[in-house]
C-alpha cells in the first residue's frame, strides 16, 4: 500500500509524464535474459533496457496504432551486441524512429544520450525519450522526449564519454505533442557521420582481434570515433566483437576442478 500511495503521489507532481508498471515476473525473465556479456556493467544495462523497452512496447501496442510498434533490431542476440557498449533501444513505428534511453539513477535530472545514437547515419532517431526505471517498486516513467535536432543544437558533449548531456528543463514532457509532431511528418534531423558501406573481411576480422584484447568498457572511450562508428555501425564485425569479447570473459573464468569419489 505504501508504494502505491507513492506512485499516486509522483504521478500527481508529474501528471504529464508516462507512468507504466512491470511485475516481479517481468523482472525475473529479462534478467535471466542477460547472461551473455563480457562484464556486470553490460549485463546490467542490457537487463534495464530489455525490461523498459518490453514494457513500453506493451503500453504501445495497447495504444492501437496505425502502425505495429516493434523493438530493433529484433533478435536477443542483436539487441546484447549493442547493449554490451551502448546503452539505448530502438522502436520503430513505420518510419518513425525513437531511441530509449533508461537509467536506474533518480538523483540526477541529466538526460544522457550516447553520440552514437545521434551521430551515427541508421542509428539517428527522430525522438529521444528519457526514461527512468524504479526497480524496487517496479514501475517507470518517461521524464520526457526530446528531437535529434535539439540535442545537436542544445546538448551539451561530453568528450570524454561520448554522450550529449540535456537538462530535465529541455526535454517535453507530454508524448501527446510527440504524436502530433509526428502525425504532421515534422522532421528535425541534422546531417550526421556517415560510415563506409564496405568493410572488407580482413580489415573487419585485424580490427576486432586488436579490439577484442581490450577491456570492453573502455572500447567506446579509446578507440577514435570515426573508426568506432565503423564498428558499432556494421552489423557483422559488432557482432563478431561482441561475441568475442563475451567468450574471451568466459574462458578467462577460473573453472572448479573436478572432484572424484
Amino acid at each position: 500500500m505504501q508504494n502505491i500511495n507513492k506512485i499516486e503521489t509522483l504521478i500527481d507532481l508529474y501528471p504529464n509524464q508516462l507512468w507504466l508498471e512491470f511485475s516481479e515476473e517481468e523482472k525475473q525473465k529479462y534478467w535471466q535474459r542477460t547472461a551473455e556479456h563480457s562484464y556486470d556493467l553490460a549485463r546490467f544495462r542490457s537487463y534495464l533496457n530489455d525490461l523498459s523497452a518490453h514494457t513500453m512496447l506493451r503500453w504501445l501496442e495497447e495504444e492501437e496504432l496505425e502502425q505495429k510498434p516493434i523493438i530493433h533490431p529484433s533478435t536477443l542476440f542483436k539487441l546484447n551486441s549493442i547493449w554490451e557498449f551502448v546503452n539505448g533501444t530502438t522502436i520503430m513505428i513505420g518510419t518513425t524512429k525513437i531511441v530509449l534511453i533508461p537509467t536506474d539513477d533518480y538523483n540526477s535530472d541529466d538526460f544522457i544520450v550516447p553520440a552514437e545514437w545521434v551521430d551515427i547515419v541508421g542509428w539517428d532517431a527522430d525522438y529521444y525519450l528519457s526514461v527512468e526505471v524504479n526497480l524496487r517498486d517496479n514501475w517507470l516513467r518517461v521524464r520526457g522526449y526530446t528531437t535529434h535536432e535539439q540535442i545537436r543544437n542544445i546538448g551539451k558533449m561530453d568528450i570524454w564519454h561520448r554522450n550529449y548531456i540535456l537538462s530535465q528543463d529541455d526535454l517535453i514532457e507530454d508524448l501527446n505533442i510527440m504524436w502530433v509532431a509526428r502525425e504532421l511528418s515534422i522532421s528535425e534531423k541534422l546531417p550526421v557521420f556517415k560510415v563506409s558501406s564496405c568493410l572488407t573481411e580482413r580489415l573487419s576480422l585485424t580490427l576486432i582481434n586488436q579490439l577484442a584484447t581490450k577491456y570492453s568498457y573502455f572500447l567506446r572511450f579509446i578507440t577514435l570515433f570515426a573508426d568506432w562508428a565503423v564498428f558499432i555501425a556494421h552489423d557483422d564485425s559488432r557482432q563478431l566483437l561482441y561475441q568475442s569479447l563475451v567468450t574471451s570473459a568466459q574462458d578467462s573464468v577460473p573453472h572448479k576442478p573436478e572432484t572424484r569419489c
